[in-house]
């Protein structure tokens, strides 16, 4: 994801850099840079603003706000999830923009699960709820092979 492309998810959404980086669950530095383009935008960020842009496009993102979690997703609940879409970890991986072995320490429990990996998966299961998973990650350029 470019630099304009995650000022513009921002705008999309009418969010100050503050309100949106609580939303990504990153420091408002860390996004300032992003749109400046003086650092990248990783793609698990990018991936997740597209997530809450089309939560929002469908009125969803304030479920996604009341359901955000403050505590640690655990290692089960995550894979629970995944399983739940009868997914691969590869293909949850590639959604969640992170690398598939990192999603696998964390479905074992060798790494803690990052809150904005356990609030994105949570975000997904509002998105399969109404319909919407298939069309978030076809904008997300993935094939369901």
């Amino acid at each position: 994801m470019t630099p304009q492309e995650i000022k513009k998810k921002r705008r999309t959404l009418d969010y100050s850099q503050k309100l949106m980086a609580e939303n990504l669950d990153i420091h408002q530095n860390a996004l300032q840079k992003m749109e400046y383009g003086t650092r990248t935008v990783p793609q698990y960020i990018g991936n997740y603003a597209s997530c809450l842009t089309l939560l929002n496009e469908n009125k969803l993102l304030q479920k996604h706000i009341d359901q955000k979690r403050i505590e640690m997703m655990t290692p089960k609940e995550l894979k629970d999830i995944r399983e739940s879409f009868d997914f691969r970890q590869k293909l949850m991986a590639e959604i969640l923009g992170i690398h598939p072995n990192a999603l696998k320490r964390m479905e074992y429990g060798t790494s803690p699960v990052p809150k904005y990996i356990g609030n994105h998966a949570s975000s997904l299961t509002i998105l399969n709820e109404n319909r919407l998973l298939r069309k978030h990650i076809a904008q997300l350029g993935i094939e369901l092979g």
